[in-house]
């Protein structure tokens, strides 16, 4: 079936993030910002951090309208901003980064209750 392959699918990004210790607080306040100021953008449907019970590991997961949407985000100030305060705060330097699209349908509405 090729409904899924349409326009209106959603392009879904998650990202882990090893944290140094000492920069677990830092980075928190970070990350809260960042969903704070990606939640503004009208192209991105949902985005989340989490912290693992560790509590030194965060995965940040975002679901755009597509992934022009979130190639734009990404160049963007605050997608940009966030990478540059955090980069020295990481205990390793890469970031593991996993992106797929899905079908819309398989997002709930805001208008019925399950968001």
């Amino acid at each position: 079936d090729d409904d899924d392959d349409d326009d209106e699918g959603v392009f879904v990004v998650s990202r882990k993030y090893a944290v140094r210790a000492a920069d677990n607080e830092a980075f928190r306040a970070a990350a809260k910002a960042y969903v704070v100021d990606t939640t503004r953008n009208e192209q991105c449907a949902h985005v989340y951090a989490r912290q693992v019970s560790n509590a030194t590991t965060y995965y940040l997961f975002e679901v755009w309208h597509s992934e022009a949407a979130h190639d734009e985000h990404k160049a963007g100030d605050v997608a940009k901003r966030f990478a540059k305060k955090t980069k020295k705060m990481l205990a390793a330097d890469a970031v593991h980064s996993e992106s797929m699209h899905l079908p819309a349908a398989w997002l709930p509405s805001a208008d019925d209750g399950s968001a």
